[in-house]
């Protein structure tokens, strides 16, 4: 295959993949665009997975749109015309996450906290820069950290987290931490060690264009939700609620499988 047949094929996975698909949808679509007309096992056998397998992903490519059987063949739908919907559906999605994603931060930081089995929820208070890194040195001693982080703006007081962060994940292979953070060159630029040295273990995506929070860190671990403020006083608090982990826990991961990743 010619350099520049890879490189388009490359970019078509990435967009793919923006797009919601998974390897093996983008593997059989791509080898379907190719093919033309096919009957499911030829095409299971060219994709090297097995045809029950095959089968299960078809009908995800058919529910998206991607997709058409007939006379027991499949084929590829007008790929103009197909991939424009899945792009309209991602857009409509998220913009939809955009506009709520402001009452959600207020909810946030106006919430009266719920109890949990024992009681009400245990809040602790920390001042000061010096103090709040004891709320750091809490949540990197669990093994599974969620974070929704302003991360150019929590570097001007904290120029070393992101060292201490992949210190962390590096040390613990069970350790993972998944952010959802400010999409700007500071952060960009932040990031570009982290992705490449914690294997996975650190992944992040980035905030719709424009979006902001009024707290520069919220963190949810090992039912805790700690929130961190930088703006005029250092400020934290960590909020020990199993109620209140578990629903901040579902917004993110609602938000995050929302987001594409990079």
């Amino acid at each position: 295959m010619a350099i520049t047949d890879i490189l388009k094929q490359k970019n078509i996975t990435l967009y793919l993949e923006e797009l919601g698909l998974s390897t093996i949808e983008i593997n059989l679509y791509v080898t379907l665009l190719e093919t033309g007309p096919i009957n499911v096992r030829e095409l299971a056998k060219l994709v090297q997975i097995k045809r029950t397998t095959a089968y299960f992903y078809i009908d995800g490519l058919i529910k998206k749109g991607l997709v058409k059987n007939a006379e027991r063949l499949i084929y590829p739908q007008e790929p103009s015309e197909s991939i424009q919907r899945l792009v309209d559906n991602k857009i409509k999605l998220a913009n939809k996450i955009q506009t709520s994603f402001p009452d959600i931060v207020d909810m946030i930081n106006d919430l009266h906290y719920p109890k949990n089995v024992s009681g009400v929820a245990e809040i602790k208070h920390y001042y000061g820069k010096n103090n709040v890194k004891n709320i750091y040195l809490d949540l990197l001693s669990a093994k599974n950290i969620r974070g929704i982080t302003n991360i150019s703006e929590f570097l001007d007081i904290f120029p070393d987290t992101f060292q201490v962060v992949d210190e962390a994940v590096q040390k613990d292979k069970q350790k993972t931490f998944f952010e959802l953070v400010d999409d700007s060159p500071k952060t960009h630029q932040a990031l570009q060690k982290s992705l490449e040295t914690t294997n996975n273990r650190y992944q992040c995506k980035y905030f719709p264009e424009g979006m902001s929070i009024s707290s520069s860190v919220v963190t949810i671990y090992d039912g805790k939700v700690s929130i961190v403020n930088t703006r005029n006083t250092i400020s934290g608090v960590i909020l020990q609620s199993n109620i209140l982990y578990d629903n901040f826990k579902q917004l993110f991961d609602l938000i995050w499988n929302n987001i594409s990743i990079h």
